[in-house]
């Protein structure tokens, strides 16, 4: 887990802090390492190799590229490697971002403050989830829902594919994208593209017997062929209808974790935010899972 960042000039100020939640961290020492670190920086020139230093339950990373110092502070355990290019990653945007800001600083130190966005997307880590289904199931509906935005009473179909940055989904270290695919018969050859790239695949329903037969035989069929290791659930719309059918005997039929939903209905919001945290907090920990074993050869394991 990384605690915090610290981005300084080589003449010692410190110009940009940014802290993850409450640390267990002392401050002291964190201070102590700042101040060691800006008193040799002059015998270190740009561009060299990334260095670590540990101590206690937690290591330093730093990278020092023109006149700036980039410092993450995580736990002793994080995988070095993939904490070292992050630190490069975050000192050449950083330098790119503010360059002239540099070049030319009169002290003040406001303006760095806009880095936490491009931050926040060096280190998180982003899960891809997608809504797909045939045309009138309710995908649009339901992103609308997850977003708690004003929910259509008419159909109006989605063209080709809407895809958003969804912030509400609160997990540490996860950046959501939500990608809400076209419906229509046109747009089938988009879907096998944009399979491959999810982690999380909502596959919608509208919860008829046709749809769902159909959905089996395409879609379902699809995911299996592009993808066959990402999570699959399915939301079971338009439960409200006389004729629907019920969400376990969908899940049956598609064999896929189901969940029934309404989602005209607002009051369906939170348990659907529930499902999707559940999920994505799944996928990350099989990705991180995957991540640390690909970090294996025969005799070394990188730490």
């Amino acid at each position: 887990m990384i605690h915090s960042v610290y981005i300084m000039r080589k003449t010692g100020e410190n110009i940009y802090t940014k802290k993850y939640e409450e640390s267990s961290i002392d401050d002291n020492l964190i201070s102590g390492f700042l101040s060691a670190l800006q008193n040799f920086v002059s015998e270190v020139s740009s561009g060299d190799v990334i260095r670590t230093i540990k101590t206690g339950n937690v290591k330093f990373i730093y990278n020092i590229l023109h006149d700036i110092i980039v410092v993450v502070v995580a736990d002793k355990d994080d995988d070095e490697k993939k904490l070292q290019e992050k630190v490069e990653k975050i000192s050449e945007a950083f330098y790119n971002k503010f360059k002239l800001e540099l070049e030319n600083w009169t002290g003040d130190i406001s303006s760095f403050k806009k880095f936490d966005d491009d931050l926040e997307d060096i280190i998180s880590g982003t899960v891809k989830v997608s809504l797909i289904g045939f045309g009138g199931v309710g995908k649009t509906t339901i992103l609308k829902l997850l977003k708690n935005e004003e929910i259509p009473l008419k159909h109006n179909p989605t063209i080709a594919v809407d895809i958003k940055p969804f912030k509400e989904v609160k997990l540490p270290g996860v950046k959501l994208i939500v990608w809400d695919f076209a419906g229509q018969e046109r747009f089938e050859s988009l879907w096998k593209i944009l399979i491959k790239g999810s982690d999380l695949i909502i596959v919608v329903v509208d919860s008829t017997m046709i749809n769902l037969l159909k959905t089996r035989r395409k879609i379902m069929k699809l995911i299996e062929e592009e993808n066959p290791n990402a999570k699959v659930i399915v939301i079971a719309n338009k439960q409200d209808l006389p004729k629907a059918i019920k969400p376990n005997i969908i899940e049956e039929i598609i064999n896929a974790p189901t969940y029934g939903f309404v989602a005209i209905d607002p009051s369906y919001r939170r348990e659907l935010l529930k499902i999707i945290n559940e999920k994505i907090e799944e996928v990350s920990k099989i990705n991180t899972q995957l991540s640390n074993k690909s970090d294996f050869t025969p005799s070394v394991l990188n730490s």
